[in-house]
């Protein structure tokens, strides 16, 4: 179970950590985060489930430590205009320092961190292809 979340550059929040208990009730002013808590709680559990970020060696659990490419379209629960909008200030990048990050702590102090790196900052798509490899395509602009 969860006892604790940590935000730092996520969304609305620069930093942020609410701790967590079996009921939790999220409470405050529309447009105060409570949200965009239920978007991160929500986008990295999707994420180390079905990404298949854990993985299990003689029964313990281990983080994978590997890159995953998604795009607006795949991100659980979020409907974004642009990848800007998942970073605090509404700036992507591509730096380490200024990364969203999202932090989880279970009951047993296990702590299970993504960092949200853009890769991309030019208006585009992102595809798979067949061999598994994320292949870049810019929009054109109509002129």
């Amino acid at each position: 179970m969860l006892s604790r979340i940590r935000l730092m550059r996520f969304k609305k929040f620069e930093a942020v950590e609410v701790e967590l208990r079996p009921f939790t009730v999220l409470i405050g002013e529309n447009s105060s985060g409570k949200t965009t808590i239920l978007q991160a709680i929500n986008f990295a559990l999707h994420n180390l489930h079905f990404r298949e970020l854990l993985e299990t060696k003689k029964g313990i659990a281990q983080a994978r430590e590997r890159g995953v490419v998604l795009t607006l379209e795949e991100l659980p629960g979020m409907s974004l205009s642009s990848v800007g909008e998942l970073y605090y200030g509404g700036k992507a990048s591509k730096s380490q320092e200024s990364a969203a990050r999202i932090e989880l702590v279970d009951t047993d102090d296990n702590i299970y961190r993504l960092q949200i790196l853009s890769l991309f900052h030019y208006s585009g798509t992102c595809r798979r292809t067949e061999g598994g490899n994320a292949v870049a395509s810019p929009k054109k602009k109509r002129g």
